[in-house]
């Protein structure tokens, strides 16, 4: 009869849960402040009033998440820089100012949204959480069963 000798790193054993681990701490603590950031701005978007900044330049990208259009307008002094869509960024086109929200406490400025993007992205955030969650749990668990084979 043949026999299958497995050989396992002891030594490196523990490397592939602990990242796993780290994984799902770094995507849960993005994902809050995802979240935060989301709803700092549905929160200060009733209470702020619109102000419209200069247009100094735009940036076509690919129109896409990665790559996406770009305006920079000015404002008192500071240059903003706004992320936007392919359609948006087009109607844009022949105008000098942007309407926009801004903070004066803060000093940041944000494109105004129609639609509540923490009620709106709720099922996201709670997946990709979820997701975070098991990441976590998965290194836990080889954690634990690490331990218990060297005991």
């Amino acid at each position: 009869m043949n026999e299958v000798l497995i050989v396992e790193n002891r030594r490196y054993g523990w490397i592939v849960p602990f990242v796993t681990f780290l994984l799902g701490i770094c995507l849960l603590v993005i994902i809050y402040m995802m979240y935060t950031s989301a709803k700092w701005e549905d929160e200060m978007s009733a209470h702020l009033p619109v102000v419209c900044m200069k247009i100094t330049y735009g940036s076509e990208g690919l129109g896409t998440v990665k790559y996406p259009d770009r305006i920079y307008a000015e404002y008192l002094g500071k240059t903003y820089n706004f992320s936007m869509g392919r359609k948006y960024y087009r109607s844009l086109s022949g105008v000098d100012t942007i309407a926009v929200h801004f903070d004066p406490a803060s000093g940041k400025a944000f494109l105004p949204t129609t639609s509540a993007r923490v009620k709106h992205y709720t099922g996201l955030y709670i997946l990709f959480a979820a997701g975070g969650l098991l990441l976590i749990g998965g290194g836990v668990s080889e954690f634990i069963k690490i331990f218990k084979k060297r005991v």
